[in-house]
């Protein structure tokens, strides 16, 4: 913890959620790339999710009842866990409906032909988890992740007796899951985001070049999330967002 905690040190940028959910969709230059500028701002490219059409369908969607966070940490776990879910649900509808509108193959002005090929979120899905993962990194203990999402929809009574993993082998039974998204829950933003760099360790060892590891951070008493992003250069981090605001 202290090493992870010495490497990413001042290396830290906060954003905007708005900014952070451009940072993670799906996007395209607005223009050829010059291969001289290798990082471009987040403002050279379309992003899908500040289409009119994603952002007013999104808008039009139910949003999830508070949480209502508080209390001792693990009580939280079951109702972060629906949160999350419910947001994902709203998630999957808005873009099943846009591959059939306005990024169907057959709209001829569509910015993001590849939609129809890509899986989005659609098949994650969150569940208590808090034991030890199936593997390790190193020397280190086996980790505990509060929440897991993953690319599966077993019954959550079946859930409980599964292993998740970091990086799955061949040898994995079907009962195995490979955990896509870990969240902590924590009432300490330091402490929850130095536990939360253990998990993108874990999944950097899994998978050496992966450009990136989102954890998810949820403040249970000030009722907060932050979308981590770790990095070779560090962490880019969402401002804490409110579990409360409807918008």
């Amino acid at each position: 913890m202290n090493t992870l905690h010495y490497e990413i040190g001042s290396h830290t940028w906060e954003f905007s959620g708005d900014d952070i959910a451009k940072m993670l969709s799906t996007k395209r230059r607005k223009e050829t790339p010059d291969l001289a500028e290798r990082y471009a701002p987040i403002s050279a490219y379309d992003t899908l999710i500040e289409q009119e059409y994603i952002v007013s369908a999104l808008a039009a969607m139910k949003p999830p009842a508070d949480p209502q966070l508080g209390g001792s940490e693990s009580k939280n776990y079951g109702a972060t866990a629906k949160f999350l879910n419910h947001c994902i649900q709203n998630v999957v509808q808005v873009y099943e409906n846009a591959r059939r509108g306005p990024c169907s193959k057959k709209n001829e002005n569509n910015l993001f032909p590849d939609l129809q090929n890509t899986p989005f979120s659609s098949s994650l899905q969150f569940y208590i988890y808090d034991r030890s993962t199936g593997d390790t990194v190193e020397t280190s203990a086996p980790l505990e992740p509060h929440v897991v999402g993953i690319h599966a929809h077993p019954d959550p009574t079946d859930f409980k007796a599964m292993k998740c993993y970091w990086s799955l082998r061949p040898e994995s039974s079907n009962t195995d899951h490979q955990i896509a998204i870990a969240v902590e829950v924590k009432d300490d933003w330091r402490e929850m985001i130095e536990q939360s760099a253990t998990y993108a360790r874990a999944q950097w060892r899994g998978a050496a070049h992966r450009a990136f590891s989102l954890v998810i951070g949820v403040h249970h008493k000030e009722n907060k999330l932050r979308f981590l992003i770790f990095h070779s250069g560090g962490l880019t981090a969402s401002q804490p967002l409110s579990l409360k605001d409807e918008t």
